[in-house]
């Protein structure tokens, strides 16, 4: 009896015969030609293991892309001449103490002026600037071109030859070659892959410059200009925004970080630097802020505070109530932490340790002589806190409940059962057959 691997043998015979569904591809004895291109490979034993180093904790890591995005007139370029100016002398970046790291700067700017802005506020900054390079044209047989960023072997070249520790692209889409679309993820991701290579084999942090697109709200990492591949192959991104609390104050906070944990928000403001005509960057300290609350714009954080605050006057219109239960609550509307906050600052809102019905716990209320409003979600409000009260006081005198719909069954507010398993576990917990 002929077997499978016999069959199959006489099969191929066949085929290379000339036989029945002759084939007109070389037989196996023919040579085929050998591949050009090759797939290499390392194993990851002979890597030898890194600590990222950062030329400014948290914000910029050296060898690495970053992108710092934002809308016009609120700093950017002042922000990054600063850094550079600081990089130059070794001074401390913002919120940082002790020497910082020294090294040159080559900057690609195509909006400011190199005599009557970029020098003067890098003069009024303190950079030593013979440290700070320019990069102009490329000379390319002799002819003068402008340069973009498929130009990164002759960038590469300039930040080894003056020993540059950051490059600054500003703004980013600006340097974008002509045959690269800034919205096709694949074509950004094209021009920026040598750029990131060219930072990581020479050590400086390529600092990219982008204006934010014309859709607020969401997420602070989809609000860059272009394709979403330039956050992506960013390293850590950085956003700057006005402050919501204070017009005359603007704000750096990350939108990404894959090296480390978010840095803080910092706090800046751009003065007036009489001597040198220019502005010039002053910084304050953190903020709690985020960036996705600042993401949302201005005007749609004011009305979410009016609305945090209108929301928590109503909650706490029925008495004291347990400060993580409001907590939960807020999360539950969508109501930001740092947006809670202001509109318990706002309110004047009192934390203390309840005496009363929620004896022991933590409570927040409002000030004594604060006028409740008088609405439907009030009076639910006042049910549930009555709802509470009567539970706490009949589990206090010593009766358990079997079973908890006794208790909820006519609740008007859907978070009742938590806030009877709430109650419960305060005085005592659910025995076994409690259901």
């Amino acid at each position: 009896m002929t077997s499978d691997a016999d069959l199959l043998v006489l099969r191929d015979r066949l085929l290379d015969e000339g036989g029945i569904g002759r084939r007109t591809e070389p037989p196996r004895s023919v040579s085929r030609r050998r591949p050009t291109a090759q797939l290499m490979a390392r194993s990851v034993a002979s890597i030898e293991a890194e600590t990222v180093s950062w030329l400014w904790p948290g914000r910029l890591p050296a060898g690495k892309l970053v992108v710092l995005d934002g809308d016009p007139g609120l700093g950017k370029s002042t922000i990054t001449l600063d850094i550079a100016a600081r990089l130059t002398t070794g001074s401390p970046m913002p919120g940082e103490t002790g020497r910082g790291v020294q090294g040159a700067v080559v900057v690609l700017s195509a909006e400011d002026g190199p005599a009557d802005t970029i020098r003067p506020r890098l003069e009024a900054a303190g950079a030593a600037l013979e440290a700070v390079h320019l990069a102009e044209h490329v000379l390319d047989g002799g002819e003068k071109r402008s340069v973009t960023l498929a130009d990164t072997r002759e960038l590469g070249e300039l930040v080894f030859d003056v020993g540059a520790s950051l490059v600054v692209v500003d703004p980013l889409m600006a340097f974008l070659p002509a045959d690269a679309n800034s919205h096709r993820d694949q074509d950004v991701r094209r021009v920026l892959r040598p750029l990131a290579e060219m930072a990581s084999k020479s050590g400086a942090t390529v600092l990219v410059v982008r204006h934010l697109n014309k859709s607020p709200g969401g997420s602070a990492i989809y609000r860059g200009g272009g394709s979403i591949g330039v956050i992506g192959a960013a390293r850590v991104g950085l956003l700057v925004a006005a402050d919501p609390d204070d017009p005359n104050r603007r704000l750096l906070a990350g939108t990404k970080s894959n090296l480390g944990p978010m840095p803080a928000t910092l706090a800046y403001r751009l003065i007036s630097d009489d001597a040198h005509g220019c502005a010039q960057v002053q910084w304050e300290g953190t903020s709690a802020r985020t960036a996705d609350e600042l993401a949302a714009g201005p005007r749609d954080q004011s009305g979410a505070l009016a609305e945090a605050e209108s929301w928590l006057s109503d909650v706490l219109a029925a008495g004291p109530q347990p400060s993580v239960d409001v907590d939960r609550l807020a999360r539950d509307e969508g109501i930001a932490k740092a947006t809670l906050r202001r509109a318990k600052k706002a309110l004047g809102v009192m934390s203390e340790k309840s005496t009363g019905v929620f004896a022991g716990r933590w409570v927040v209320r409002l000030p004594e002589g604060a006028q409740p409003p008088t609405d439907e979600h009030l009076e639910h409000l006042r049910a549930d806190q009555g709802f509470r009260a009567d539970l706490g006081e009949h589990l206090h005198e010593g009766a358990q409940p079997r079973i908890l719909s006794t208790f909820v069954e006519d609740e008007p507010s859907e978070g009742a059962w938590w806030d009877a398993l709430e109650v419960v576990a305060e005085a005592g917990g659910l025995d076994e057959e409690a259901g």
